[in-house]
């Protein structure tokens, strides 16, 4: 990657759970709020953390889905720790892509 790594938009480790499954990291972030922050908030928040909303939850109006505006620069596993760290934010976790099998 570092030979590479202008030329290369986007890049996360493969994560395995406790039973060896695999999930691929999207880039994106869903972020659960206790309170879901008003217009204004929002803006200040994505500016705060480098961030782009996408979109909210339409089960739960409290989860919002955001992605860096920088790929190529955040890593998602520290701005994640920064996200917690924030007084309204309930939890922080990569959207994942995963394969399930059938048992």
């Amino acid at each position: 990657m570092r030979d590479y790594g202008e030329h290369i938009a986007f890049a996360a480790p493969v994560m395995v759970d406790d039973r060896g499954g695999q999930s691929f990291p999207t880039g994106k972030i869903e972020v659960q709020f206790y309170k879901t922050p008003p217009a204004d908030s929002l803006r200040e928040f994505e500016q705060l953390h480098g961030l782009h909303h996408l979109g909210v939850n339409e089960f739960n109006r409290n989860q919002l889905t955001f992605e860096p505006v920088d790929h190529q620069t955040t890593y998602s596993p520290d701005l994640i720790a920064e996200l917690e760290r924030d007084e309204n934010v309930r939890l922080a976790v990569p959207e994942t892509v995963s394969q399930y099998h059938r048992v």
